[in-house]
């Protein structure tokens, strides 16, 4: 019976070694065929790699020498070449975050090395401006009076001080003024010569005092009448001068015509609006002749767009 057993036993063994081997045998045959490829490389490249040296009686043996010349200038000549290569490649790229710079490049490149430390950054906004005069600085030549443009002495652009002559108007407004003036005057004159002879002849005891009263009555109307005919003549902007050389000068038409207009600031000439025999000062008609600017001090009026105001402080400098 135990021999039985055994048997049995031996069987299947012999049954799993039979089909462990059919299983088997294709995985090792490649195996065995990888080895064998891997050898029979290794024994080609061992048999490339040694050299071969084949001497020829015929040629000399300087010549292998002076191949190994030529190999080594030129071997010399590539490594300069892959030398100053890679001196440039060390130069910008020496490492990750790093470019190393010689000292020559660093100053043409002017480039300087200090202390890290806080400091102020400058910010600059460019916007568009316009620039205008200053308003307070602006002044207008009006014509008072209705005339006629005679002559203009000034042109656009021009410079003008104050109180100069810039135009003149033939204006028989200014005419009246003037007679009216120069009538009082003549008025004022008569009854002045009339009281002092009343005055001289009450202190003689020849008239009545009622006579020298009346006298001085007229007198002082005539003066008040003279002094509004000056008020109304500087009203109209006549000069004092001018107003002063009407009892010297002629009593023609013409000089009672005419009407200096003079500039009321100094500046220069920024625009005209009349031209010369243009009716001024009327219903309907130009009320300026010139605008006058005084340009030492301008005014810049600048354009922020509202996502840049906040950018924009008082004090701040504007260039």
């Amino acid at each position: 019976m135990q021999g039985l057993m055994t048997l049995a036993a031996t069987v299947c063994a012999v049954v799993l070694l039979l089909v462990a081997y059919h299983f088997a045998s294709p995985r090792i045959e490649h195996l065995l065929g990888t080895l064998q490829s891997e050898s029979e490389a290794g024994a080609a490249s061992d048999s490339t790699s040694k050299p071969e040296h084949v001497h020829s009686d015929s040629e000399p043996e300087a010549q292998p020498h002076q191949h190994s010349e030529d190999g080594q200038g030129r071997h010399s000549k590539h490594s300069d070449e892959e030398r100053s290569d890679g001196e440039h490649s060390e130069e910008e790229h020496s490492g990750e975050g790093q470019i190393k710079m010689l000292p020559d490049r660093i100053q043409k490149s002017g480039i300087s090395i200090g202390a890290a430390g806080p400091g102020s950054l400058n910010q600059y906004l460019s916007v568009p401006a316009v620039v205008i005069p200053d308003r307070n600085r602006l002044g207008r030549v009006p014509a008072k009076v209705v005339g006629t443009v005679s002559q203009l002495k000034k042109q656009l652009g021009d410079p003008v001080a104050k109180g100069e002559v810039v135009a003149v108007l033939e204006s028989r407004e200014v005419a009246d003024a003037k007679s009216e003036y120069i009538a009082a005057l003549v008025n004022f004159d008569l009854q002045r010569t009339l009281y002092e002879r009343e005055q001289t002849l009450w202190q003689k005891k020849v008239t009545a005092e009622q006579r020298l009263l009346k006298a001085r009555a007229t007198q002082q109307e005539a003066q008040v009448r003279r002094d509004l005919a000056r008020q109304k003549l500087l009203a109209l902007g006549v000069h004092e001068k001018e107003i002063d050389g009407l009892r010297a000068e002629g009593k023609s038409a013409q000089s009672l015509e005419r009407y200096d207009i003079r500039a009321p600031i100094g500046g220069r000439i920024v625009e005209q609006m009349v031209d010369i025999g243009q009716p001024v000062g009327g219903e309907g008609q130009a009320k300026e002749l010139y605008a006058i600017a005084d340009l030492t001090e301008v005014w810049a009026e600048i354009t922020v767009s509202t996502s840049d105001l906040t950018q924009i402080k008082e004090g701040q400098p504007v260039t």
